[in-house]
């Protein structure tokens, strides 16, 4: 093909030349110049052709035509009827990834999307840079400023009010004391009166309106009364229909269109006009109404519905909310109403469409249903069922999730940078252009699902012990991601469940015969069915009533081998009898015999303190069988009692969905008091501003320039030498202590621009770095002991506390150093121009003050703080990950061998002349090219990650997604070891060095979402340093791979020591030889 270009090109040259002289020539000639434009107007169309032909060739057949002036357009319009399905079979074959080219100034350009990385990036990482922006506005205006518009401070306002007044138990039951109410005076007598009738009925319908009442009840606190047997319409109901499909045609539509159509009243945006005006008078109304109940007195006082809520809400908490106006009281419950009336009934329609298809899922889902709730009488609060037990239906848990996940009711989200980005997929985004996330296509990935993909498969959310898989928001993103994770993501599975279980128990739907059709999704902002989902019911137990009334009990034999005998009866005597026997046998058992035995007084103490030597792997292995969250008691009074937790879904409720519930706190201050007021510590406005100039300066391309020549440098003039003395006189030396020493030395460098000269040949003893050690090993045992004890031993100076004593008197003396020196530099320097690369130290010292109102660099406690966690964190995390990386490879040397030829296949060799140093052996900057090398590390972090674990403390109640209700101040512990063994989480190969994890089948790096891989931390905390840390473990492994073999001493035990950080407990002795990668 390269050929035929070439030898066209060439073509079209020689002719134009040709023509060019004949036209020089013949120029006098009128004749001959109408040959000669004739000539050339031939020639401009084979120009024309070849460029078409250029333009025809795609990397796949699948892909669009790119036509000139029309972009993309006229293929993705044909593509209209089965638009997801097409997006779909695109994003498979373009790597997750598709640039999308819309008409020429169609503003329709975009960047289709389902890479996680990529999703994680925008929706939690770089989350401030992707508001949802004026374009989105302009999409979505018929919601005004409601929560799903608006961005900044009014969004922040919006989200914790929201989340103050939907957290509310009391919201929460009158949430489940609604549904259920519509359930039994609604949808029964609905389906009752179907079934007795013989009809035909659209069940999407029934489910809309079933969803409208009870968010409008929610919303509001009135009943519109939309689902009865009469099936009235509703003009608030076809409103939002009309209004859905409307937003979804400006999606595609140029913006100039959809406008011009506004501008005459011409198709959709006539119906959205229309909509605009109905939603307009029905929230007035609404509004208007609750008003006057609340002057008159008339309003319920237990009322809990949103509108009373806002009405009430107390003003001082949020600035920007206006409840005497009434716009911004419509715009809220109309963003709240369709949220919850589409979302919700779309994935009830498509959950059963997927379970008349799939009957055996409808059999197992009904033997956990009668194994597990428990029959109600007419006299209790909730009628047939409690709804507190719907957590113990897994099956019926995943067989909604794989709804979701193969139909989400939001097919795709729109989102748009403020400023220039590159996404972790390498694509770059420049500030305002569009990219969408296909959320259809996402769960049909089969490089992010599996080969199965397109299968509906409830047990992929089930583990082999027989708990609910959690899936990161990132893979699965049906409830958002992030700051922005669905408020209301509990109340829709709560009702989702309910409605199922009421159906399932009591009827029997069969897709209709008399009308057959083929469903498709709907091309609108939710995933409606064309032409809705026909169907007839049947009530199940119109006969087993009949025979109840004559026997009384029944024992009935249910098919071999499916677990559905099962007892019938209506004796309440029985039912009792078998109620008193579970509790005898229940009662007083541990969870498995692993676990530690709660003694009197003593709690589960003496157990864990048998097992302190191995401490990380006991933990591992109760979390294992205990569904990966356990209590942990702790004695009497010591404030040792604790949730240890590993569940993903607690992580990322914990560190993203409700983070500012969980701050670091004063039990983790107290724990950690050695550090300060540094930004580990630190919560609210100081951590905002601490966090934000650490940001502004780590992410400063000089800072990372300095970063990287810093590394550099160390390792050619400290790392390299040492390793040639060793190799030279053959001695044995302590891995972990030379990582240790060239972290301390290029993090001390880069703190404070000092080095302290810890990497040489001498191996000299450094008395900040020994103070170090000492320190963290203290906060460990702060952990497993109680606060009166380790606090005496402070006091008396015993033990660990003694040193840590010792070692805060070092931190102080040497950091007073360090800040008093670097300050006469600043003086003396202060009429020279700023150096281009500055340490932390001297930035801080340097900062623009009005920019961060509770920064003092003027304070030297304040500057002590913050470069004494930056010096803790940048050398002993970056050094414990280095050690266990090579004791993998050591241990595993075909995995040393593939990166040795990764290195040898990818890396340029520099020569003398390159830029950076004449010694270098290859250029860092290729560094990411190394794909093999990059998950090694990524492995070695995952199965001993450098901080084994964290602890947090909720300021407020709350209720963890696991299901464990957390009391404010109680204490939770992540163990970030465990959490990389976790078989639930990780596979069966959990245990297993498998850098081929991290590779994906086109060779590209895998991304795994921070609540499962956390070893950066995750949300709004997640590791600033991560990119300088992974830079300087690359440069050092390939540059100790590339010229040497280490080889591991004989008969030592290698097992990580008791510690905050995970070093190894007696040191990584190995024997150095030096070599050449040829």
């Amino acid at each position: 093909m390269m050929n035929t270009s070439h030898a066209l090109d060439h073509w079209f040259s020689k002719d134009l030349t040709c023509i060019k002289l004949q036209y020089q020539t013949n120029k006098r000639g009128h004749n001959h110049v109408k040959d000669n434009l004739l000539d050339i107007s031939i020639a401009f169309f084979c120009f024309l052709i070849f460029q078409i032909f250029l333009i025809s060739k795609k990397p796949h057949p699948s892909f669009l035509t790119n036509w000139p002036f029309l972009g993309m357009l006229p293929g993705l319009i044909l593509e209209i009827p089965r638009v997801y399905d097409f997006i779909t079979e695109v994003l498979e074959h373009g790597n997750l990834n598709y640039l999308f080219k819309g008409p020429f100034l169609g503003g329709l350009d975009m960047l289709f999307t389902v890479d996680p990385a990529n999703i994680h990036h925008i929706m939690s990482s770089n989350f401030s840079n992707y508001p949802k922006g004026a374009e989105f506005k302009k999409l979505f205006d018929v919601l005004g400023d409601g929560i799903f518009n608006v961005d900044s401070e009014l969004w922040k306002d919006l989200r914790k009010s929201a989340q103050s007044m939907m957290m509310n138990p009391e919201f929460q039951s009158f949430s489940i004391a609604t549904s259920l109410s519509k359930l039994e005076k609604g949808l029964v007598p609905l389906l009752d009166h179907v079934a007795k009738e013989k009809l035909v009925v659209d069940l999407e319908d029934i489910f809309q309106r079933f969803t409208f009442d009870t968010t409008f009840v929610l919303a509001t606190g009135y009943d519109p009364g939309c689902l009865s047997v009469g099936m009235p319409e509703i003009e608030f109901a076809r409103a939002l229909d009309d209004a859905e499909e409307a937003i979804f045609y400006r999606h595609v539509k140029p913006e100039m269109v959809w406008k011009m159509q506004r501008l005459f009243g011409l198709g959709d945006e006539l119906k959205l006009k229309r909509a605009h005006n109905i939603l307009d008078r029905a929230c007035f109304k609404c509004i208007s109404s609750k008003r006057d109940e609340i002057s008159r007195g008339t309003n319920n006082i237990g009322s809990k519905d949103l509108l009373t809520s806002y009405l009430n809400v107390d003003t001082t908490k949020y600035k920007l909310l206006n409840p005497n106006d009434d716009r911004f009281l419509r715009d809220t419950v109309l963003s709240f109403m369709l949220a919850g009336r589409d979302t919700t009934g779309s994935a009830l329609t498509w959950f059963f469409w997927l379970l008349c298809k799939n009957e055996e899922a409808i059999t197992k889902i009904l033997q956990e249903i009668n194994k597990n709730i428990s029959p109600r009488t007419k006299t209790d609060d909730y009628g047939s069922f409690n709804p507190q037990e719907l957590k113990k239906l897994v099956y019926l848990h995943g067989a909604i999730c794989e709804a979701l996940r193969l139909y989400p009711p939001v097919p795709f989200q729109h989102k748009s940078p403020t400023k220039t980005d590159v996404l972790p997929s390498g694509h770059k985004v420049d500030a305002g252009s569009k990219i969408l996330f296909c959320l259809y296509s996402l769960g049909r990935m089969k490089s992010v699902w599996g080969e199965d993909a397109l299968e509906f498969k409830p047990e992929r959310w089930i583990t082999e012990n027989g708990t609910s898989v959690h899936e990161p928001s990132y893979k699965f993103l049906s409830f958002n991601a992030g700051p922005r994770t669905c408020l209301g993501k509990e109340v829709a599975m709560m009702q989702m469940k309910t409605v199922a279980v009421k159906i399932i128990q009591n009827y029997n739907i069969k897709g209709t015969n008399k009308k057959p059709h083929r469903l498709c999704p709907t091309n609108w902002p939710f995933l409606g069915v064309i032409p809705g989902l026909l169907v007839e019911i049947h009530r199940v137990y119109d006969f087993i009533t009949e025979i109840l009334e004559v026997t009384n009990l029944t024992y009935y034999k249910g098919p071999c081998y499916v677990g559905l005998d099962m007892l019938v009866t209506v004796d309440p005597s029985t039912r009792a009898m078998h109620f008193i026997l579970d509790r005898h046998f229940l009662i007083n058992k541990k969870p498995h015999r692993l676990c530690p035995t709660n003694w009197p007084f003593l709690g589960m103490i003496p157990g864990l303190l048998v097992e302190i030597h191995r401490v990380y792997d006991f933990i591992t292995e109760i979390l294992e069988v205990t569904n990966l969250t356990y209590f942990c008691k702790g004695p009497c009074y010591a404030g040792l009692d604790m949730l240890v937790t590993v569940d993903p879904s607690n992580i990322h409720h914990i560190m993203s969905s409700n983070f500012s519930n969980y701050p670091k706190g004063p039990e983790f201050k107290k724990l950690f008091d050695v550090l300060g007021d540094g930004i580990f510590n630190a919560d609210s406005e100081l951590w905002k501003d601490l966090r934000k100039s650490a940001q502004s300066m780590m992410l400063h391309p000089e800072f990372q320039r300095f970063s990287l020549a810093t590394s550099m440098s160390k390792l050619e003039k400290g790392l390299v030498p040492l390793l040639d003395h060793v190799a030279k006189e053959k001695l044995v030396v302590n891995l972990e202590d030379v990582f240790q020493r060239f972290t301390f030395d290029t993090t001390c460098v880069l703190a404070t621009g000092y080095d302290p000269g810890c990497l040489s040949v001498e191996m000299p003893e450094i008395e900040f770095a020994r103070a170090l050690d000492d320190a963290e090993e203290a906060i460990f045992f702060r952990h497993v002991k109680p606060e009166i004890l380790w606090k005496m031993e402070s006091f008396i100076g015993l033990g660990d506390e003694k040193k840590m004593t010792k070692a805060r008197a070092t931190f102080d003396r040497v950091c007073s150093k360090y800040i008093a020196s670097k300050r006469d530099e600043v003086i003396t320097n202060m009429d020279s121009p700023p150096p281009a690369s500055q340490d932390l130290l001297t930035s801080y010292m340097n900062l623009e003050t009005t920019k961060y109102k509770l920064l003092d660099p003027s304070d030297d406690r304040f500057l002590r703080d913050t470069i004494l966690t930056f010096m803790l964190a940048g050398r002993d995390t970056t050094g414990s990950g280095l050690t266990w990386l090579f004791w993998l490879l050591l241990k595993f040397p075909e995995a040393m061998a593939k990166i040795r030829q990764e290195i040898k296949t990818v890396l340029s060799p520099k020569t003398k002349t390159d830029d950076d140093s004449d010694s270098d052996s290859f250029n860092p900057q290729e560094l990411k090219k190394l794909v093999y090398l990059h998950g090694a590390i990524c492995e070695a972090l995952r199965l001993y990650p450098p901080v084994p674990f964290q602890h947090k403390s909720p300021t407020k109640t709350d209720v963890l997604p696991s299901g464990h209700k957390v009391e404010a101040n109680s204490k939770i512990l992540f163990c970030l070891y465990s959490l990389g063994r976790m078989k639930t989480v990780w596979g069966e190969d959990a245990l297993e060095f498998k850098p081929e994890r991290w590779v994906s089948e086109s060779g590209k790096s895998v991304h795994e979402p921070s609540y499962k891989f956390l070893s950066f931390n995750a949300g709004p905390r997640t590791c600033l340093g991560k990119e300088v840390a992974l830079t300087q473990m690359k440069s050092v492994a390939v540059k100790i791979i590339q010229n040497y073999e280490i080889k591991m001493v004989e008969g030592q035990k290698i097992e990580p020591a008791p510690s905050v950080i995970l070093h190894t407990k007696h040191g990584l002795k190995v024997t150095v030889t030096k070599t050449c990668l040829v």
